[in-house]
């Protein structure tokens, strides 16, 4: 059964900043996953691999720059003013899949709103989501490794996505967020126009 990602309101400050960075192959969506490194203090601990995403930075009342609290629920200190979401979107996608500015300026992006991610580890919290779609060219120019936060990535489709939180290796909190991108950004459409006549080029929107 399909769950539907649950809207943060908007008076809930969002310190979470997510990519679902797509591309087609064949005529059918695929998403690049990304395989966190462990943490300094806990190098055995292999993180889960998951979309791209991290925290947004602030500054403080003497104009330092700091990051928002890491749990994703802690609101920064009054008076502090949060970076631009979007600003957070491009150090985040170049830092754990080096897709740099250039190439975000060129992709189709799309803001998908703010959502509450269910973690397997800890509460609920809320990350404001962007869908980033890349050209064949740029998906291709894409390298899978040498990521400075991230160990590792790779193309996978929504069936292999799913296939991965049955098996427990991945949270369940991607797969929603990964259907939303899809269908907000019309490849749904595209990739059953692809089924349904293999042998016509796939059209992006």
């Amino acid at each position: 059964m399909r769950h539907a990602p649950t809207p943060v309101p908007d008076d809930i400050p969002v310190t979470k900043v997510g990519a679902v960075i797509l591309r087609l192959r064949d005529g059918q969506p695929q998403v690049l996953l990304n395989q966190p490194r462990p943490k300094p203090l806990t190098p055995e601990d292999m993180p889960s691999p998951g979309l791209v995403r991290g925290t947004r930075m602030y500054q403080d009342a003497s104009g330092q720059m700091l990051d928002a609290n890491h749990d994703g629920r802690t609101p920064p200190p009054e008076g502090a003013v949060l970076e631009p979401l979007q600003k957070t979107l491009a150090r985040e996608v170049e830092e754990e899949a080096s897709l740099t500015l250039p190439m975000l300026e060129l992709a189709q992006v799309k803001d998908l709103g703010a959502y509450q991610f269910p973690s397997r580890k800890k509460e609920p919290y809320p990350i404001h989501w962007y869908g980033v779609m890349l050209d064949e060219v740029a998906a291709d120019a894409l390298p899978l490794d040498g990521h400075r936060d991230a160990l590792h990535t790779r193309w996978a489709s929504l069936a292999e996505l799913k296939a991965m939180v049955v098996e427990g290796r991945m949270s369940p909190g991607y797969v929603p967020i990964a259907e939303l991108a899809v269908a907000q950004m019309g490849l749904a459409a595209t990739a059953r126009l692809a089924r349904s006549h293999p042998d016509t080029p796939p059209r992006l929107r």
